[in-house]
């Protein structure tokens, strides 16, 4: 890297078997060290660093243990310059060809270091202000599960975040307190959304024994993960799986059911259960609608007013208007699904989206990504508020 004094090689492709790995190899004597390790069949001089920028070279690679040996020089590569001080060398995709060349030339002079180390350690551009927030960006991007999420990464990647804070600065200077007030605070209200790009919300899936709640996971998940079975208990330990609700990542939590019990491990299983769900984002409570409803059923329904409440197998409902006896309209309104038929799930799925993501950003919106963005504009509202306008400029 032009301004630093380290040598530097990382593997830029991903881990595994492919055509081509491509390695990138910076610093002030990056040519010095290249020129021990490649013969070229193709550049115009013998010096590496009088080349043209983006020249392919073909050339062959020698480790420095393989030429005192007398052996023949090694593989071919493909050789590029792409900085002043900064080259880009394709050899053969197996891993057995990268490590090679990352060990010759660490015996030469190159430190390795990973890809999200190099990303976070380049310099910014001109005219960029929040280069962190670009470096997160683009290392986040190769842990988004979906396309909505890595769509917004992108987005911040590509400027949004500094297009909004260009924006509100400008506002700022103008001395337009509430206009930056109200600015800052749309961004906060993403900050939430901003830590579950990656990090899926968990959703946990709640209520008595032999609900079906274990059905519910199966029906929204699309595949037979959880163990069904109709004896009350069947659930001892929680069990997850990962799942994409409207494009937004999700972890659904299968809890032991609720009640009370002698059985020493049943209720080991319940108080995990009770754990996960003053953990979770969201509760949904699943009720057997073809069972009777009593104080105990009211109780928990109640016992967490955001929950999103289901009277699930409702492919076992009569025609009557009434359930096990028992009518309809005693129970809270609510969803009324079937994991055997499919019978609302859609809007499920729905309810437990809105409930997780409120409103999402438009394309091209700024969100913040990191804690430490938040903590930014967290200190710059406290700063507006006060009509401490230079404080709140200085944050931003």
């Amino acid at each position: 890297m032009t301004d630093s004094t380290d040598n530097r090689v990382v593997l830029l492709t991903p881990p595994g078997r492919g055509a081509i790995a491509c390695l990138a190899v910076e610093g002030p004597d990056a040519a010095t060290i290249l020129q021990k390790h490649v013969l070229r069949s193709t550049a115009t001089s013998d010096s590496l660093s009088t080349q043209a920028l983006d020249r392919i070279h073909y050339c062959r690679w020698r480790s420095a243990a393989g030429d005192s040996a007398g052996q023949e020089p090694g593989e071919d590569i493909i050789l590029v310059r792409r900085a002043s001080c900064r080259w880009e060398v394709h050899c053969h995709g197996g891993p057995a060809a990268a490590r090679r060349l990352v060990a010759d030339l660490e015996q030469t002079g190159c430190a390795a270091v990973s890809w999200r180390e190099w990303i976070a350690a380049q310099p910014a551009a001109e005219g960029q202000v929040s280069r962190p927030v670009r470096a997160a960006a683009l290392t986040l991007l190769a842990d988004a599960r979906t396309q909505r999420t890595a769509a917004i990464l992108l987005d911040q990647y590509l400027g949004a975040w500094d297009q909004a804070l260009s924006n509100i600065r400008a506002q700022l200077a103008a001395g337009n307190a509430e206009t930056v007030a109200a600015k800052l605070e749309s961004l906060l209200s993403f900050a939430p959304l901003g830590r579950h790009l990656i990090e899926p919300w968990r959703v946990a899936l709640a209520g008595p024994p032999n609900v079906g709640k274990s059905s519910l996971i199966n029906a929204l998940a699309g595949y037979r993960r959880a163990i069904v079975h109709d004896q009350p208990g069947t659930t001892r330990d929680k069990l997850t799986v990962s799942v994409a609700l409207d494009g937004w990542p999700v972890e659904l939590i299968d809890t032991a059911g609720l009640r009370a019990s002698g059985d020493p491990l049943e209720m080991a299983g319940v108080a995990r259960s009770e754990a996960e769900l003053a953990a979770a984002d969201a509760v949904v409570v699943v009720f057997d609608v073809s069972a009777p409803w009593d104080a105990a059923h009211i109780e928990l329904a109640s016992r967490r007013r955001d929950a999103i409440i289901v009277h699930n197998k409702s492919d076992l409902l009569p025609t009557t208007g009434t359930a096990n006896g028992s009518a309809l309209s005693d129970r809270p309104s609510c969803l009324q699904t079937s994991a055997a038929t499919g019978a609302a799930l859609d809007a499920l799925i729905q309810q437990i989206v809105a409930h997780l993501v409120p409103s999402s950003p438009a394309a091209g919106s700024a969100v913040p990504i990191t804690s430490a963005q938040v903590q930014q504009l967290q200190t710059a509202l406290e700063h507006v508020r006060r009509r401490e306008m230079e404080l709140a400029l200085s944050m931003l």
